[in-house]
């Protein structure tokens, strides 16, 4: 095996799982590489109404992606 390509919406609560999978992915195959693509609602950020919905998702948006980040080679935000 060449490397694993890996597409999640990192957007909704399904971020733990993807990070969840990814490191039993990591553990499994430690010298595959894994390409990651993120995929996102392009209406999720201005669906928010106040500011702290907007902060809220900002930083569940980071956290997401500092997460994911740490079980792949590259991140592709599509």
């Amino acid at each position: 095996m060449q490397g694993i390509q890996y597409v999640v919406d990192d957007s909704g609560g399904f971020s733990g799982v993807s990070a969840e999978f990814l490191e039993a992915m990591a553990d499994e195959y430690t010298n595959i590489p894994v390409l990651l693509y993120t995929v996102r609602d392009p209406a999720s950020d201005t669906n928010l109404k106040s500011r702290k919905q907007t902060v809220s998702h900002y930083v569940h948006d980071a956290v997401s992606f500092s997460r994911l980040s740490s079980f792949c080679k590259l991140i592709v935000p599509l």
